[in-house]
């Protein structure tokens, strides 16, 4: 009897993706933000990762302490690139359908200020690419102005 026979590997259909660890995922989000990180030094910006993790010290149902990670995104950005001419804040995604959920990050604070020296990228990368796709966030100042009139039940017309 051969080694193989006793430990056959899974055979999954094609079109199917193999699950995933959480760890898995987790080291995929990282070599992709570090990937991102020296992709934007290459082009000359200065980089900061401020996407942080925050440590959180809770008990269970018996009482036994135990800890949690949880990672909070800086106004819904991974990293902030900077040279002379421009400051970006960048989310990064590792699929392609994550892109929505990147602008969506990136748009949640109202408080963005109107200027082209400030952009909103988000970055994603497809597996054995060399560069990324990016996608820079822009919201319509006018259509944003027309919500708060029709949100607004005692705006003046």
């Amino acid at each position: 009897m051969s080694l193989q026979e006793n430990n056959p590997k899974p055979i999954i259909p094609s079109g199917e993706k193999k699950a995933s660890s959480p760890r898995a995922r987790q080291r995929k989000g990282r070599y992709y933000l570090l990937k991102t990180r020296d992709y934007l030094k290459n082009l000359g910006y200065e980089v900061d990762i401020v996407e942080k993790t925050q440590r959180i010290v809770t008990k269970d149902d018996k009482g036994k302490r135990f800890v949690l990670f949880q990672k909070k995104d800086l106004w819904g950005a991974d990293l902030v690139a900077r040279n002379r001419e421009e400051l970006i804040w960048v989310q990064v995604k590792s699929n392609k359908g994550d892109i929505g959920r990147g602008i969506k990050q990136l748009s949640e604070d109202e408080n963005w200020p109107e200027s082209d020296v400030v952009k909103r990228w988000v970055m994603c990368w497809e597996p054995r690419v060399r560069e990324p796709e990016i996608v820079e966030v822009v919201v319509d100042v006018q259509t944003a102005k027309d919500e708060e009139l029709f949100d607004d039940p005692n705006a003046d017309e």
